[in-house]
């Protein structure tokens, strides 16, 4: 069995990973009666990982190598590893420690890696050592059915398409609950003609658990699993940008040259030349922009005290379900103009997104 997830460190490195857990409760279905429901995320160990590594016009895939690279290092050697990503033949070396850790699976050419790979599915269980993936419906999102084809094919899993539409990442799994992004529900509402009440129903029922809805529509983070992770029944832990906010405050106070030169750092390491693994640029280059980092600090500072009250209403409304919620600080960054993904079926470009460098 196994649980999804989706790392997006500082928010722009976007390797995607499908963590697999093996639970270590005991299965009590009778035969002919199995009832699938989602994945818990705080109950388990890692068993398998899946990391998908995306081409993108900005050179995102390419640049998280590296990235991708230490988590394998930093792995268990029991923790079996594949890798997905789409053929390429520039820069091979820039590969090798994943083709060094894991077993390399190079997608066909009419099959591309979306650069959220955990946004075309949630991962279903029957407690009883069977496991399936379930996409999306057509209607409401567009469905990379070729990635969830590949990824189940490889895991020798079944995959069905969801009556309700839905991204990955807007839907968190607990053990006694499924948290979702107030978006979805809205989304889904408006699609269907219908109460959200009604896809509340909808969704705990084809998702196996109580749902908790968190947030207003449109959410001021897009992806729910950016903020809140479940940690055990009745705890869980939430992005206090308040907090980051006050680190990066005293930080930028307390040595400002010491702020710039990190930010100069992260801006520098993202200027990559990356072949033909992305976009090229006009003059044919196979190289990217910069990420504009330096003296983006003290914006993210206002962001993330802006965004402070979101945060303490999301914490009260999780006390109020019956929830122990610990805080961890984390910054966000609103850009003047996000960019529309799109293999996301919401517009992010009212949006804010943990900023990078991201404290969290």
């Amino acid at each position: 069995m196994y649980r999804n997830t989706t790392l997006v460190p500082a928010g722009i490195l976007r390797a995607c990973v499908c963590i697999g857990a093996v639970l270590l409760s005991a299965c009590s279905q009778d035969k002919g009666t199995i009832t699938w429901h989602l994945l818990p995320e705080d109950t388990g160990l890692m068993d398998n990982i899946c990391i998908s590594v995306a081409k993108s016009s900005d050179g995102l895939g390419c640049r998280s190598v590296p990235m991708v690279a230490e988590i394998l290092r930093a792995l268990p050697g029991r923790t079996g590893v594949s890798v997905l990503m789409e053929q390429t033949t520039a820069h091979a070396d820039r590969f090798e420690p994943l083709e060094n850790r894991g077993i390399v699976t190079y997608t066909p050419q009419d099959t591309p890696v979306p650069l959220w790979v955990q946004d075309p599915f949630l991962v279903l269980t029957d407690g009883c050592g069977d496991s399936m993936l379930l996409a999306p419906s057509e209607a409401g999102n567009t469905v990379n059915s070729g990635i969830v084809a590949l990824i189940a094919k490889q895991m020798g899993w079944k995959w069905r398409v969801s009556s309700t539409a839905f991204e990955g990442g807007n839907v968190v799994a607990g053990s006694r609950h499924v948290f979702v992004g107030r978006d979805t529900v809205r989304r889904n509402a408006t699609m269907l003609r219908c109460p959200e009440a009604n896809v509340e129903v909808a969704l705990a029922r084809e998702l196996g658990a109580p749902v908790i809805v968190l947030g207003s529509s449109p959410q001021k983070i897009p992806h729910i699993d950016l903020i809140l992770a479940p940690i055990g029944p009745r705890q869980v832990v939430l992005a206090d940008s308040s907090w980051g906010a006050r680190i990066a405050a005293e930080a930028l106070r307390r040595d400002p040259v010491a702020v710039t030169k990190f930010e100069e750092k992260c801006e520098a390491a993202s200027q990559v030349d990356c072949g033909d693994f992305g976009d090229a640029d006009p003059a044919g280059r196979g190289s990217h922009d910069r990420y504009r980092v330096v003296g983006q600090t003290t914006g993210a500072i206002e962001s993330s005290t802006a965004l402070a009250p979101h945060f303490e209403e999301l914490a009260e409304s999780l006390r109020l379900a019956g929830y122990k919620v610990e805080r961890v600080p984390s910054v966000f960054f609103k850009a003047e103009h996000e960019p529309h993904r799109a293999n996301q079926g919401v517009r992010q470009d009212h949006a804010a997104l943990p900023a990078y460098p991201c404290l969290t």
